[in-house]
C-alpha cells in the first residue's frame, strides 16, 4: 500500500511545479543576506537540491500518512504531514545554512524560525492538493427506511445533490473521472481506482482500463467484429477490453 501511495504522490505534478517555481524564486530573491553576496547560479546550486530533497520526503510522508494509515480527512492528514515534513526538514537546513553561510552574514536565522518557514509552505502546497482534490465527500446521512433501502455509493457524496441518481458508469479522462448517473454527468478530479472503490455497494465492474459499469445498467450487448461494446440505458457506449471479456462471460451477457 505504501509504494503505491508513493507511486501516486511521485506522480503529482504540484509536486514538482512546486519545486521549480520555489527554486527559482529562492534563488532570485537570496535569503538570508545571500543576495548581492552569492551569486545566482550558486544561490540556485544551494536551494534546488536540497528542495528537491524536501519534494521526497514530502512524497514519503504523504504516502505514509494518507496510503498506510488511511487517514480520511484531507484537512487533518494536510497538517500532520506539514507538521512531520518540517520537523524532518528543519534540522538539515538549519546545519546546511549555518555550514554554508556562517561567517558571511552577521545575522541567520534561528531553528525555529526555518521549523516554521517549512512548516508554512507544507500547509501552503497541502492547501493546493486540496484544491485540486476537490470537496472531500459529505458525510452519510442518518439511515432512515428510504436510505437504507437505497444504498448510496460513496461517490455519490462528491456530486451535486442534483445529480445523485443511480450508478451507471465511470470513465477516466485525463485526470479527470467522468461520472454518469442517471440524473446526469459530472466530472470529478480524482484516480479512476479511487473512483471505483467509492461505488460500492453498487454491483458492477472494470470492463475498460478506462471505464467501469454498473450492470442494472447495461441494456444490451453489441459485437463489433472482435470488438464487444456495451449499450447503457442512457444510450452511452462502453467498450470492453478482452481481459476483461470473462466478467461479462459470467454473467451471461455474451
Amino acid at each position: 500500500m505504501f509504494f503505491s501511495a508513493f507511486k501516486r504522490e511521485a506522480r503529482s505534478p504540484i509536486l514538482w511545479v512546486v519545486w521549480a517555481v520555489l527554486s527559482l524564486f529562492v534563488a532570485t530573491m537570496g535569503p538570508f543576506g545571500s543576495y548581492g553576496v552569492v551569486s545566482f547560479v550558486d544561490r540556485l546550486a544551494f536551494w534546488a537540491p536540497f528542495l528537491g530533497f524536501g519534494i521526497l520526503v514530502s512524497a514519503i510522508v504523504r504516502a505514509v500518512v494518507f496510503g498506510v494509515f488511511s487517514q480520511p480527512q484531507m484537512g487533518f492528514g494536510s497538517f500532520v504531514t506539514a507538521l512531520t515534513i518540517a520537523t524532518v526538514l528543519a534540522p538539515p537546513l538549519y546545519g546546511l545554512v549555518w555550514a554554508r553561510f556562517a561567517g558571511e552574514f552577521p545575522m541567520l536565522p534561528g531553528f525555529g524560525e526555518i521549523w516554521a518557514v517549512i512548516f508554512c509552505v507544507s500547509q501552503g502546497v497541502c492547501a493546493l492538493r486540496i484544491a485540486q482534490a476537490g470537496p472531500e465527500p459529505e458525510p452519510a446521512a442518518p439511515e432512515t427506511a428510504t436510505t437504507a433501502l437505497i444504498a448510496q455509493p460513496r461517490l455519490a457524496g462528491r456530486l451535486d445533490p442534483g445529480m445523485r441518481g443511480a450508478l451507471l458508469s465511470i470513465s477516466v479522462r485525463d485526470h479527470y473521472v467522468d461520472v454518469r448517473t442517471d440524473k446526469g454527468a459530472a466530472s470529478l478530479l480524482m484516480r479512476l481506482a479511487d473512483a471505483i472503490s467509492e461505488a460500492e455497494p453498487t454491483d458492477g465492474a472494470q470492463v475498460h482500463r478506462s471505464h467501469w459499469v454498473a450492470w442494472d445498467a447495461v441494456q444490451s450487448v453489441e459485437k463489433q467484429g472482435d470488438k464487444v461494446v456495451l449499450h447503457l440505458k442512457d444510450g452511452a457506449p462502453i467498450p470492453v477490453s478482452r481481459n476483461y471479456r470473462d466478467k461479462l462471460s459470467q454473467r451471461g451477457l455474451i
